[in-house]
């Protein structure tokens, strides 16, 4: 009886994340700094180049240069003319020069171009690219928790982490990465417990995070490897399961071995790596 009440009173976890994710965001949207962020300069350049025409080559870059970082701003408040201060943005053409490439900066560049037509200033262009994209960071990786068979305690804690919150609250293209990692961890959790084989409409989740994985970061494709590792009972027995079980076998009777060279290796690495520093 106790516990019936417990697990009816008990707070879901992405209930709980969704709290404190909104109370994060929100002070650090306050508090930090535009154009702050490494490299936030050429990320947005970069988003708002997507829906608009460069007329010079290079034309851009100048917006890159003019936003770099400095502390003095904010000592002598001179920081409020990034808000208050049109730019020259209407005079750029409206465009569309987005491609799968750049899958990453689509929301932040929505969000400036929003902000253009409210106040065409390089705060509020930043502000409301940072804004999209926390709201994408938000909604997929509460739904990542959501669904997630296990370890959401964990994805919540380093969705959670000051590293995380900072480069959610940024125009950045990590938020994507983030996201992509969040999802592809919780639709590998579903599959891992998954009983029953896979129905054609269960592979349309699964070729959704892989276009994710590689229009992402290069390094999320590493997290490709995890689909090898999956149970081969969730796909109709054929050649390709054949060779993926024979490897997996292959792997578990020399797997002593296996261990000892990655040991291996893994020193080797870090020697080199050493070497150069």
């Amino acid at each position: 009886m106790f516990e019936r009440r417990s697990q009816k009173n008990s707070i879901a976890i992405e209930k709980i994340f969704a709290v404190l994710v909104v109370v994060f965001t929100s002070i650090t949207f306050i508090i930090q700094p535009v154009f702050s962020i490494p490299d936030e300069g050429a990320h947005f350049t970069n988003a708002y180049s997507i829906f608009h025409d460069d007329p010079k080559r290079g034309n851009f870059s100048e917006y890159r240069n003019q936003y770099s970082n400095n502390i003095d701003m904010y000592r002598n408040f001179t920081f409020i003319e990034r808000f208050t201060k049109k730019r020259t943005y209407n005079q750029d053409k409206l465009g569309f020069n987005f491609t799968l490439g750049r899958v990453q900066y689509l929301p932040q560049s929505v969000g400036m171009l929003l902000g253009q037509f409210i106040y065409p200033s390089a705060g509020v262009l930043l502000s409301f690219g940072r804004l999209f994209n926390l709201i994408i960071y938000i909604l997929a990786i509460y739904f990542a928790i959501k669904k997630a068979k296990f370890g959401k305690w964990m994805m919540a804690a380093v969705a959670l982490l000051p590293m995380s919150i900072q480069q959610a609250v940024s125009i950045s293209y990590d938020v994507f990465f983030f996201v992509t990692v969040f999802l592809t961890f919780s639709l590998v959790t579903n599959l891992v417990t998954r009983q029953e084989r896979l129905k054609w409409r269960d592979y349309l989740p699964i070729f959704f995070v892989i276009c994710l994985l590689f229009t992402a970061k290069q390094s999320s494709l590493v997290m490709l490897l995890y689909f090898l590792a999956l149970p081969v009972s969730l796909i109709k027995p054929n050649f390709f399961t054949s060779i993926i079980d024979a490897i997996w076998q292959f792997f578990n009777r020399y797997r002593l071995l296996f261990v000892v060279l990655i040991i291996l290796s893994s020193l080797v690495f870090i020697q080199g790596t050493s070497k150069n520093v």
